[in-house]
């Protein structure tokens, strides 16, 4: 129809999944801007928590665990469990279970809650 389509817009098969995709995309480009407080950063994830997340939503806020905020880092850690079964829920296991000794308790609390929703069973010596 010569109209400009996102990309992200292009593999998607529905109306729904296609809603969803251009949430992600346009909040996972808001989180990149380097202006951003800690609490924008703390929304815009948790407005990532409404549409299912992927491989490639994973890997791009996996770096905010790192930020000072840790409300940021409750919600990346909540966004990386979810959906998260199988050998993700193992990936996702290796980097929750250091989290469960950081000095923040709302960090460890988020990470042990993670695991538990995760059901990683391996995980039950840090815990």
């Amino acid at each position: 129809r010569r109209r400009i389509r996102p990309v992200c817009l292009l593999d998607a098969p529905d109306g729904t999944a296609a809603g969803h995709a251009f949430l992600t995309a346009t909040v996972l480009g808001l989180l990149e801007r380097p202006d951003l407080t800690g609490g924008e950063r703390a929304v815009l994830l948790k407005a990532l928590l409404q549409s299912p997340a992927t491989p490639a939503t994973r890997a791009r806020v996996h770096r905010l665990l790192r930020d000072r905020d840790p409300h940021v880092r409750k919600h990346v850690i909540a966004l990386l469990a979810h959906d998260a079964t199988g050998e993700d829920a193992r990936a996702l296991s290796a980097t929750l279970v250091p989290l469960t000794r950081d000095p923040d308790i709302r960090t460890v609390r988020a990470a042990l809650s993670a695991l538990g929703a995760a059901r990683a069973r391996w995980a039950g010596e840090a815990v």
